[in-house]
């Protein structure tokens, strides 16, 4: 799901650097569809800053196994393609790129919901598990992309310490094992980035520790570790978890 330009010469432009993305990723792309909206119940700003609200469908590769594999290309598909677009001096945003979640979302009020989006109302669409949340703009100002990020995380809050977490991130990052995600660094870099809000930036790297291998307990547990240090009752084997990981993240 993208959000795009709504003038056509633009949006063709970044359709065209997603194709490529894909292409370059070996995979194979099978079409485009515009998400039908209805903007009726929007207010003036919500609709002047409107985007094209687009899906991509991409096939895996023969060569690509299913699960994590294939979620990593995808991840890399639209960090290739973000930073193509940045570089050429445009932007899009990915709402989400993923073989197992797909996520609606905008600068909207719960009420618009259902309204804006007549997919969610579709009696052909299905899911096993669908989860809403509804965001008040605290620390940054609203805007259709930054509504919750969906993709891994849905948060309650304002981090304290976002920019000393930015910036370990930012400091760590040319470390990262790109091999993994058969990509080079520079395709994948930033990984945070920081014209989201403070839960999207988290979820930047809550997204990045679950595509290494760990599971989404492991991987929140790195970033949100409880008070352990003087934790007396504390079990032993989960106090070493603690310890090991604080060498690795700070929380």
């Amino acid at each position: 799901m993208l959000f795009l330009p709504r003038g056509p010469e633009a949006r063709q432009k970044q359709e065209a650097q997603f194709e490529a993305s894909v292409r370059r990723a070996g995979q194979i792309l099978l079409g485009w569809r515009s998400v039908p909206t209805a903007n009726r119940s929007l207010g003036a700003t919500a609709r002047a800053a409107e985007p094209c609200v687009r899906q991509v469908f991409i096939q895996r590769a023969p060569d690509t196994p299913a699960g994590l594999p294939f979620e990593r290309q995808l991840f890399v598909i639209r960090r290739r393609a973000v930073n193509g677009a940045r570089c050429a001096g445009g932007r899009f945003y990915a709402a989400s790129v993923s073989s197992r979640t797909i996520v609606y979302k905008g600068m909207l009020t719960p009420q618009q919901l259902v309204d804006y989006y007549p997919d969610l109302s579709h009696p052909q669409l299905q899911s096993a598990l669908a989860l809403v949340h509804s965001r008040f703009s605290t620390n940054t100002f609203p805007s259709w992309e930054r509504a919750h990020p969906n993709r891994y995380l849905m948060h309650n809050g304002e981090i304290n310490t976002l920019r000393g977490n930015v910036n370990w991130m930012r400091a760590r990052q040319a470390q990262l094992p790109a091999r993994l995600f058969e990509a080079r660094a520079t395709d994948l870099l930033p990984i945070i980035d920081e014209s989201g809000s403070d839960s999207a930036m988290f979820d930047n790297c809550l997204e990045l520790l679950a595509l290494a291998g760990r599971s989404l307990p492991h991987a929140v547990m790195i970033m949100i570790p409880e008070p352990w240090s003087r934790h007396e009752t504390m079990d032993d084997a989960l106090r070493a978890f603690y310890e090991y990981h604080s060498c690795l993240m700070e929380p």
